[in-house]
């Protein structure tokens, strides 16, 4: 605490948060803490100075006799934390820099004491736990993470010793600039990125491929401090890359059940991961819209739909059910839909498990086609398995219906093999995969019959 006068107080805790004794130099080994007290000047003869300490008690070392000098060299007036705390009027952190009595680098947080605007206060915090910080941030084997001042210092790396380096005439102690710092991995990332202005880069070292990534240390901070992180360009990295692929083949391939998010520490992939969701959702919707063997067709040939067909032999479907417009008399709208939805869910699976493709759903009927989009060379005899299949269902549906005391919904079914044109009908910006011919004519018109 620095007074307007001159004078100083001075709290030193020697004690380090792991219980060890923290080396200061000139401080007893014995002792926990420590005050330093610099008096005001006297009648012109300059500033007394006392040094006090206590053990981890609070009681104090009578027996060691107190550091006592007629004149401090040290005038809080004319440091930094003092100055720049008082012309600010806010909270000030100082630049990194190198305690004399630790010999390691740090910072000095200063304000000015509320209601004695004249009086500063100021915390010295050393950086010695950062540097533990980023050797458990280590991105995998081989890699490092270090924390860079705006000036280009090193304050923080994995071996602290590194981070400071005797002046020119070996008389003080600075910090490490890191284009000089005894890391080549370091050096080379702070080289390229200063090149090329990008947050992150990759590059080659000895033979070695990393990847290197910068990013502010805290939006907000009142510090101007970088984290740069360099990686080797290994599992680590290309892990979720692989499952970036994986996820893509999967969707590729109309296979949503199997696609799995996962977490990765870089911010682009985690987005494109959640971009391909979104692709995922916007896929999955269309499939409920569109015969799904025509989607995996289009998404695997990389084309895009246009307005076409090709002459194929094919086996129709066609069912209906009798008396619907009756039934749907006496029954509300909400009844109808729920109705016809579960009856449509359950034909639809018997006539999907036999290689059939649902083309459209006309009112009550269902309109199904085999042999296309994808070849069945047994698509009559599969037609007529998805047909029986279908009946059954629908008998078995109809019996849950009675005992519920709704109606029945007795199906009519038809089928037909025959020459079709197959493809896309409509117009460019909307259409329809369909198939058509005399023979959709005929199969529905056999239906009727029933």
């Amino acid at each position: 605490m620095g007074f307007p006068d001159g004078a100083f107080v001075q709290a030193v805790n020697l004690t380090a948060p792991d219980g060890s004794h923290r080396k200061v130099a000139g401080m007893p080994k014995s002792a926990a803490t420590a005050w330093r007290v610099i008096g005001p000047s006297a009648g012109g003869r300059g500033h007394p100075e006392k040094w006090r300490y206590f053990d981890h008690l609070g009681d104090e070392f009578l027996d060691i006799q107190f550091r006592v000098r007629e004149n401090a060299d040290y005038d809080p007036r004319t440091r930094a934390w003092f100055l720049e705390s008082q012309a600010s009027g806010k909270t000030v952190v100082s630049k990194v820099y190198v305690f004399s009595s630790l010999k390691k680098p740090g910072v000095t947080v200063s304000e000015q004491v509320h209601n004695l605007p004249d009086i500063s206060v100021g915390v010295d915090l050393s950086l010695s736990d950062l540097a533990g910080r980023t050797a458990a941030l280590r991105p995998g084997k081989g890699g490092v993470v270090a924390v860079i001042d705006g000036n280009g210092d090193v304050v923080a790396h994995p071996e602290p010793k590194k981070t400071v380096k005797l002046t020119a005439n070996k008389d003080a102690i600075e910090l490490v600039a890191a284009t000089n710092i005894d890391d080549p991995l370091v050096r080379t990332a702070i080289r390229d990125s200063n090149a090329s202005q990008q947050s992150h880069r990759s590059f080659n070292l000895s033979g070695k491929d990393y990847i290197s990534y910068f990013r502010p240390a805290a939006k907000g901070s009142i510090v101007n401090w970088n984290i740069v992180s360099v990686a080797v360009m290994a599992g680590w990295i290309t892990r979720p890359v692989v499952r970036l692929r994986r996820m893509a083949d999967q969707i590729t391939h109309l296979n949503f059940s199997e696609v799995e998010d996962f977490k990765t520490p870089f911010e682009e992939i985690n987005r494109l991961q959640i971009s391909m969701g979104h692709m995922k959702g916007a896929l999955d919707t269309f499939l409920r819209f569109v015969p799904r063997d025509v989607v995996r067709e289009l998404v695997q040939a990389g084309q895009a739909a246009t307005i076409g067909g090709t002459k194929r032999e094919v086996t129709l479907l066609f069912t209906d059910v009798e008396g619907f417009t009756t039934m749907t008399e006496r029954m509300t709208p909400e009844e109808i839909m729920s109705q016809a939805s579960e009856y449509f869910e359950n034909l639809s699976f018997g006539i999907q498990s036999n290689r059939g493709t649902i083309d459209k759903f006309i009112g009550d009927a269902i309109m199904a086609i085999r042999n296309a989009p994808t070849e069945d060379a047994m698509h009559a005899d599969n037609a007529c398995r998805g047909a029986l299949a279908a009946y059954h269902i629908s008998e078995d549906l109809n019996g849950e219906f009675a005992a519920k005391s709704q109606s029945i919904m007795r199906t009519r079914f038809s089928l037909h093999t025959g020459d079709v044109l197959v493809g896309n009908v409509g117009a460019r910006d909307r259409m329809q995969y369909t198939c058509l011919g005399s023979s959709v004519n005929l199969a529905a018109r056999i239906e009727g019959l029933n």
